[in-house]
């Protein structure tokens, strides 16, 4: 199991963005996000602190390590730091603003750098008040994503999918299982 922490402490031995064949742990998500990616060396992941500390060459280094993904995921704190106040980006919650050069959004640049341009799976898991340890692990060619803070443990099971800069409906009596 990989372990990445934040990149808002970027301190020598302490990782915030890698790849591991099954499973990544992003500990202490308090006003971060988490990106995972499906690769073919298995799970890609970056851990991403509020909007204030990511930059575009924090997500151009992701990109170099996350480039043929078939699946990526957003998870964490999206409306405590992330959001964009933009009418157009608040309209289809696709808006997820940071520190970009050019006002860009989060969504559009993993986009650029990783060369995805399939569904991107995205849950916030926003609470007040709340540090968050977040695992991601594949397992029968799916990602699972644990919850857990100092009371309990969940599994994400709802994901809001975004294409380019549309939000897609959920399916109607889903299963929940994805035929890639």
């Amino acid at each position: 199991m990989k372990k990445l922490n934040s990149n808002g402490i970027k301190t020598q031995g302490q990782e915030w963005y890698g790849v591991d064949k099954l499973e990544i742990f992003y500990p202490a998500v308090s006003s971060c996000i988490t990106v995972t990616c499906v690769v073919k060396e298995g799970l890609a992941g970056l851990h991403l602190a509020s909007m204030s500390f990511s930059t575009d060459a924090d997500i151009a280094e992701y990109g170099k390590i996350a480039q043929g993904a078939t699946a990526m995921y957003v998870v964490g704190m999206l409306s405590l730091r992330w959001e964009s106040t933009s009418t157009e980006a608040k309209r289809n919650n696709t808006g997820l603003t940071y520190g970009a050069g050019d006002g860009g959004t989060l969504i559009a640049r993993l986009r650029e750098n990783t060369g995805f341009a399939g569904i991107v799976q995205v849950n916030d898991t926003s609470r007040p008040d709340a540090e968050l340890d977040i695992t991601a692990k594949l397992a029968g060619g799916a990602v699972i994503f644990r919850v857990a803070d100092n009371l309990c443990e969940e599994q994400l099971v709802k994901f809001t999918s975004i294409a380019g800069n549309v939000i897609l409906p959920s399916p109607i009596a889903s299963s929940g299982c994805i035929i890639l």
